[in-house]
């Protein structure tokens, strides 16, 4: 039995992220009729966003991208914060979007530095559900559609064609 490769992003550093993923989520739901009322899902959101991040990512500099990184996931600060944390915690199979984890590894690779690859997939899921939040919702699903495609079509009326 083959085994499932799993990734676990923290959101909680960027908190504004998880509201994004969730405005998004709700942007695009209950849009398709049929038996399927909608297939687009949080984690279709997030591994469209982490793919389109690593685009982002890897058409930059090395230094360049290694700041984005930087700034789009940073670290927690040691020490007692004043404001409230909220562990928020993001949980993606893997292994339905094929070669996620390797994509992900060259472009750690390429990034070089002291982040990991973790960091790198946080900083690409937070780039791109950045740049998702700024396309029409209709778009959205259609780029879920193409990036992540699901076994089973759904009749989109709103947009007129099968996602």
């Amino acid at each position: 039995m083959a085994g499932r490769n799993n990734i676990t992003l923290s959101l909680s550093n960027t908190p504004e992220t998880s509201e994004i993923l969730n405005r998004l989520l709700g942007d695009a739901k209950g849009k398709a009729e049929g038996r399927i009322k909608c297939t687009v899902t949080k984690h279709r959101i997030a591994k469209t966003a982490i793919i389109l991040g690593m685009n982002i990512l890897t058409k930059r500099p090395k230094e360049v991208a290694l700041r984005m990184v930087e700034s789009a996931a940073p670290l927690r600060k040691s020490g007692r914060n004043n404001r409230k944390m909220v562990k928020t915690e993001l949980v993606l199979e893997c292994s339905s979007t094929q070669g996620l984890i390797e994509a992900i590894d060259k472009l750690w690779r390429a990034i070089g530095g002291p982040v990991s690859h973790r960091r790198v997939t946080t900083a690409a899921l937070v780039i791109g559900l950045k740049s998702l939040n700024e396309v029409d919702p209709g778009m959205v699903r259609q780029l879920v559609s193409k990036v992540c495609p699901m076994a089973r079509k759904y009749f989109d009326k709103e947009l007129g064609e099968w996602l």
